[in-house]
C-alpha cells in the first residue's frame, strides 16, 4: 500500500446547489411541496464535510424506499471495505404497520 498526500482534486460549482428542506419523518409533505418531477432528493447522514448523497424514492407493492443512487466504500478498514449502498424504508412488509424509517445497508458481494 502506498500513502499518498499528494493527489490533486478539483471542483466544479454545482448548477443547482442542495438546500435543506427537512427531515425522512417529513417527506409526505416534501414531496408534496417539492415533486419528483420537478426536484432532485439528497440525504445527509455518515458524511465526512458535509456531503448529500442523491437518492432514488420508490415504491413495491408495499412502503417507502429511498435509497442512495451510488456506491461508496463501507467499513472502517481500508483494506477490507466494501462498496454497497444504503436504504431507508417506511411500511414495508417487515414493518407495514409502522409510520417510521428505518435504514439498512446492502454491500456489492
Amino acid at each position: 500500500m502506498e500513502f499518498r498526500t499528494q493527489s490533486t482534486f478539483f471542483v466544479q460549482p454545482m448548477r443547482h446547489p442542495w438546500r435543506r428542506v427537512g427531515t425522512l419523518s417529513d417527506m409526505t409533505q416534501l414531496i408534496q411541496s417539492f415533486p419528483q418531477s420537478a426536484y432532485t432528493y439528497g440525504v445527509q447522514y455518515n458524511t465526512a464535510f458535509g456531503a448529500v448523497h442523491e437518492v432514488i424514492i420508490n415504491s413495491w407493492n408495499v412502503g417507502t424506499r429511498i435509497s442512495v443512487d451510488h456506491m461508496y466504500p463501507q467499513g472502517n478498514n481500508g483494506a477490507t471495505m466494501t462498496f454497497g449502498t444504503t436504504v431507508f424504508v417506511q411500511g414495508t412488509s417487515e414493518r407495514a404497520t409502522s409510520d417510521e424509517w428505518y435504514q439498512y445497508y446492502y454491500t456489492r458481494a
